[in-house]
């Protein structure tokens, strides 16, 4: 069981150039000093008033987030108050006074994600650490699996015109004339990697919606329908000026007779 006064920094696992990753990435440990917020033309402590009076008493030094351009602070300005970036997991103990507030200070830091569920919801863009929670990483964990099971479920019940338009769609690629163990391997690629929201997004949208959709990809895909500046076009007449203009021109009743013609030379 995970004991509650502990909290681990981890490093967000990067792909970096040479294709490493993890401890074999040759990320190198940095620090950095608590960093000054022009908003508020003080320092990012992550303290709370009462926290800076109770832990600057503990630890017999000032902890107040004045900043002053000209005095180095007498405590945020030392290398005791430097954060550690390292490539490792860093164990803080939150009942020890100096981790309790080391903690709050990676929370402030632009670097370190505050949980992974907002890391995943792109609100730490500049993050490479992250404050990570087990119970938390087992509820996304769960989540995860469960969307996964959504997915499968939905898959069995598509036909092959159905499942040829979605990856079509999702992956930008032409899969009309592939095997069906193909297109199932190119779909559970889709589920396990990063593009499960996309499928679950247009599994369940209008049907006819996604079949003219991925027609459009094809088509473009395969040169019939051609992007020339802001706009797509059919021979000499512009169609729209992105994808759905462009399926929205062809879900027009109007507009069947070049829809047809679009599909026979898919066919």
């Amino acid at each position: 069981m995970r004991n509650p006064n502990f909290v681990e920094l981890r490093p967000i696992d990067f792909k970096k150039w040479h294709g490493k990753s993890g401890k074999d990435s040759f990320a190198q440990e940095h620090s950095s000093q608590i960093l000054y917020n022009a908003k508020t033309g003080k320092y990012d402590t992550g303290l709370t008033e009462e926290e800076m009076t109770k832990y600057g008493s503990m630890m017999g030094v000032n902890l107040d987030d004045v900043f002053n351009p000209n005095l180095p602070h007498a405590y945020w300005s030392t290398k005791v108050a430097q954060l550690r970036f390292p490539n490792k997991t860093l164990i803080l103990d939150i009942t020890k006074p100096l981790d309790y507030i080391k903690v709050k200070n990676y929370k402030s830091s632009p670097y370190v994600a505050n949980s992974e569920k907002e890391y995943q919801e792109g609100l730490w863009p500049d993050a490479t650490h992250i404050l990570y929670d087990e119970s938390e990483h087992v509820e996304m964990e769960a989540h995860k699996l469960n969307r996964k099971k959504e997915a499968y479920k939905i898959v069995d019940k598509l036909t092959k015109e159905q499942k040829v338009a979605l990856i079509q769609i999702i992956l930008d690629v032409s899969v009309r004339k592939q095997s069906n163990e193909y297109i199932d391997v190119k779909l559970g690629e889709i589920i396990e990697g990063e593009f499960i929201n996309d499928f679950l997004k247009y599994s369940k949208a209008d049907k006819n919606f996604v079949y003219v959709k991925g027609m459009v990809v094809e088509a473009l895909y395969k040169n019939i329908l051609t992007k020339e500046g802001s706009g797509i076009y059919y021979m000499s007449d512009i169609l729209g000026h992105n994808i759905d203009d462009v399926t929205e021109y062809f879900l027009n009743p109007q507009n069947q007779e070049i829809k047809a013609r679009i599909l026979e030379k898919l066919n």
